[in-house]
C-alpha cells in the first residue's frame, strides 16, 4: 500500500486520519484522494487487493472503462462536475465485505479539496511519510470544530455525525479564541509546523 501511495500520490483523509490521531474507532469508509493522473493506478491496486468496483448509476460497471470515460469527458479538462466546487472530478467506490474504499479523483490540488471539507476536525491527511492535522489543538485536544461556511454542500448529516462522536461544532470561534495570537481558529496567518 505504501509503495502505491508513494507512486500515485494518494493521500488518506477524512475520518480514518482523525481515528489515527485520536485512537478512537468507529465505522467509516477509507477515503483516498488522488490527482486524476494517478487515479487509474490507484484503482487497479485496490482491485488487486480483492476489492470490487461498485459503480454509481452514471459510471460503467468496469473500472477501467469508467476511468476512460472520465478522461474523455469534458469534466477532466475543467467543465463542471457534481463535485466541482471542491476540485473533485469524480469518486470511485470499492467494496470488500463490509469495508468500503472511496477513491476521490481530484482535478488539481488535493489540499484544496481537504480545505473544502465541512469542518476543521476532518481537515487531516496522511501521506506515505507524514500524518498532518491542520487544526491539531482544536480537533484533538479541545474537540472543537469550526464549520466551513464556504463549503457549498449540505453538511448537516456530517456535522451531526461528528457532534455525536464528541466534537463541538462552532459556526464562529469565540471572541477570545479569535483574537488570541497563535490560536488555530483566530485571525492568524498559518504555516506548516506552527
Amino acid at each position: 500500500f505504501f509503495n502505491m501511495q508513494e507512486d500515485t500520490g494518494v493521500v488518506i483523509s477524512g475520518s480514518s486520519v482523525l481515528q489515527f490521531f485520536t485512537g478512537c474507532q468507529w465505522e467509516s469508509d477509507l477515503d483516498l484522494y488522488v490527482l486524476l493522473t494517478g487515479c487509474r493506478s490507484a484503482g487497479m491496486f485496490i482491485l488487486s487487493c480483492n476489492y470490487r468496483f461498485v459503480p454509481r448509476s452514471d459510471q460503467d460497471s468496469d473500472f477501467t472503462v469508467a476511468m476512460d470515460d472520465v478522461f474523455i469527458s469534458s469534466v477532466a479538462i475543467g467543465a463542471p462536475s457534481d463535485y466541482d466546487a471542491h476540485g473533485i472530478v469524480t469518486v470511485f467506490n470499492f467494496k470488500r465485505g463490509n469495508k468500503t474504499i472511496q477513491l476521490v479523483a481530484c482535478r488539481s490540488s488535493i489540499v484544496e479539496v481537504i480545505l473544502g471539507f465541512h469542518s476543521t476536525c476532518v481537515m487531516n491527511l496522511a501521506t506515505r511519510d507524514y500524518a498532518i492535522s491542520l487544526f491539531p489543538f482544536a480537533s484533538l485536544v479541545s474537540q472543537v470544530s469550526l464549520v466551513n461556511t464556504a463549503a457549498e454542500i449540505d453538511a448537516s448529516k456530517a456535522l451531526t455525525k461528528y457532534t455525536e462522536r464528541g466534537w463541538s461544532m462552532l459556526a464562529v470561534p469565540g471572541c477570545a479564541e479569535f483574537l488570541t495570537v497563535g490560536s488555530e481558529l483566530g485571525q492568524n496567518v498559518r504555516f506548516p509546523g506552527d
